[in-house]
Order: C-alpha cells, then sequence, then structure tokens
C-alpha cells in the first residue's frame, strides 16, 4: 500500500489557513489540493474523488454544515468510500468527538489555534488510508468469494446438464436400436411375403402353380350328365 498516493481534499472558509494545510501534508502527500469557495465544495470533490476530507472551518459548527451541504449536493460524496477529518480547537474537542460519534465525520483532530502536534495529522490521514486500503482488500475478497460462488453453481448447472444430456443421447440410442430391429422385422416379413407370393403365383389358366395335376385335374369343371334313355311302348 503505497500511501503516498491517498488523495486528499481540504475544504475551508480560510483561504490561507488551507494552503498552510496543503503546505504542511505536501511532502508526505503529494496528492492533496484545498478548496475554499463553498459554491465549489461539491463540484471540487466530484473532480478530485478524495479519499481522506479535511474540514477546517473558523467554527467546528460550519464544517458540520457544509459537511451536509457537500452530501446533498455532491454526485459523489454519498456513494465513493472516503475518510473524514474535522480539525477542531481545545474548546470543541467534546463537540468534535460527539460529531464523529453521531458519524457526522469520521475522525477529530486538534489543530487550531496552533499545531501541538504536528505529526497528529499525518499520523490520522495514515490511519485512514489504511483502512480505506484494507476495506477494498475485503470487498475484493468479498467479491472473488462471491464469484467463486458463481464459478461452482455453473459447473454444478453445466454437470446436471451434461448427465441430462447423457440420458438423452441413452434413450435416442435405444429408440434408433429398436427402430433397425422393427426395420429388420419388417424386411424380413416382406422377404417372406414375397417368397410366399411366387410359390403361389397363378398361372394364365386361373391353375395355382405349385399343385400336382391330380389336384388340377380335380379342379376342373365335370362334362355335363347324358340325357336319360326313351322308354319304348310295350
Amino acid at each position: 500500500m503505497n500511501t503516498r498516493q491517498t488523495r486528499i481534499l481540504v475544504l475551508s472558509d480560510m483561504p490561507v489557513e488551507a494552503r498552510q494545510i496543503v503546505s504542511l501534508l505536501a511532502d508526505d502527500f503529494p496528492q492533496v489540493s484545498c478548496s475554499s469557495d463553498e459554491g465549489h465544495f461539491a463540484a471540487d470533490f466530484d473532480a478530485q474523488r478524495p479519499e481522506v476530507l479535511l474540514l477546517a472551518f473558523r467554527h467546528i459548527e460550519h464544517a458540520e454544515r457544509h459537511a451536509l451541504v457537500l452530501y446533498r449536493h455532491s454526485r459523489r460524496a454519498r456513494s465513493e468510500r472516503h475518510h473524514s477529518i474535522v480539525l477542531c480547537d481545545k474548546d470543541n474537542l467534546r463537540q468534535a468527538f460527539e460529531l464523529c460519534r453521531k458519524e457526522c465525520f469520521d475522525d477529530y483532530v486538534l489543530y487550531w489555534p496552533l499545531v501541538y502536534d504536528s505529526s497528529r495529522l499525518h499520523m490520522s490521514i495514515l490511519l485512514a488510508a489504511r483502512m480505506l486500503a484494507l476495506g477494498r482488500e475485503r470487498v475484493a475478497a468479498s467479491e472473488m468469494l462471491a464469484h467463486a460462488r458463481v464459478l461452482g453453481s455453473l459447473g454444478e448447472m453445466l454437470d446436471a446438464g451434461l448427465g441430462a444430456g447423457k440420458e438423452h443421447i441413452d434413450a435416442l440410442g435405444d429408440s434408433l436400436q429398436a427402430a433397425r430391429a422393427a426395420g429388420d422385422a419388417l424386411a424380413t416379413g416382406l422377404e417372406f411375403a414375397s417368397e410366399f407370393a411366387t410359390e403361389f403365383e397363378l398361372d394364365l389358366d386361373g391353375v395355382p402353380s405349385g399343385l400336382a395335376p391330380a389336384a388340377a385335374d380335380s379342379l376342373a369343371p365335370s362334362p355335363p350328365a347324358a340325357p336319360p334313355a326313351p322308354v319304348e311302348p310295350a
């Protein structure tokens, strides 16, 4: 993880102090910029897409109000993961803590009117960058796990499809074998019928050619009977 690549945006209603904060952080975090025109806070956030948002305002109430306006008007502030840090003075430590506990901000750093601990702000940004990186790793791992589950489901579907396909092929093979057997039986029947028809084929006289002559004679019509002889008178 390269924390130097962390994108930082300073929102402030104090242009001079905002530039001082940028200078203070620039050595360790080159990608730091500031926005001191409240009319452009949302646009600057969308353009910079910061991972760490520093709110440096004269009063902590101003920081809270501008944060709410930012999240209402920015296209990215509510959807893109980032870490917000509010700068406060020693008189507002408790209020800053309460705002962080209510999740208005993620962290607070004692900064005004003097920087008592010049490394404290750097440390807070480092921790924020680590938390964001850890969150991205968890999301990536979760996505990989979900992808593996999808692949497993596809594998099961493929196995089921292959099994169904094998059953279909086996059934088709059985059908083809049955059709082949039926064709063979039909061919045998036709051959037998042909031989039977040839054996009993009728000749031109209407006598079956396969019958014996005696049988043929017996089938011939009998000659008409002779008329009775006349009776002579006595």
